[in-house]
């Protein structure tokens, strides 16, 4: 179960790195939308930059995180909540209104943390209402290079934040 996944109704989702291609349904409504109701028909999301390749350990890495929300045909519009964040740090929730008959939208996080060596925390995106879908979770492929320096501060440093 991943950090944005918290019900028990959900499912893990399939590992992807960098890039994710196909939306994760969490858990369905209790019967359908009605006609002209938001519905949410799937969340993909890409990771900026998609490799870890030439990046020093032991620095400060920034990820960006894009996710596109797809949403049924003719719709009246309405307002959707989100949960997104990344794997080693705290989930953010927010709330987005959605134009009538928009077919989809784009939202952007970032998440920066130090890296202390093999991979790095994973991004993902759930959408809570009016349906649950999520995203698979992403995050660049392959491991910072040995040999950096801790530069510039002192003391404790830190794992994920915003």
């Amino acid at each position: 179960m991943t950090a944005c996944q918290k019900d028990k109704g959900g499912t893990d989702t399939d590992r992807k790195q960098g890039t994710s291609t196909e939306p994760v349904k969490t858990s369905g409504q209790d019967g359908k939308a009605g006609d002209g109701d938001l519905e949410v028909k799937g969340v993909f999301l890409t990771v900026t930059p998609g490799t870890l390749a030439g990046v020093r350990c032991k620095t400060a890495f920034m990820e960006t995180f894009i996710a596109t929300i797809t949403f049924a045909d003719e719709h009246k519009g309405g307002r959707i909540t989100v949960s997104y964040g990344g794997s080693s740090g705290s989930m953010r929730q927010e709330e987005i209104d959605v134009p009538a008959g928009k077919k989809s939208i784009t939202k952007t996080f970032a998440y920066s943390e130090f890296l202390y060596g093999g991979s790095i925390a994973a991004g993902q995106l759930d959408v809570l209402k009016p349906n649950r879908v999520g995203s698979a979770t992403v995050r660049p492929t392959g491991t910072c290079t040995e040999g950096g320096t801790w530069g510039g501060t002192t003391g404790t440093t830190g794992g994920g934040g915003w």
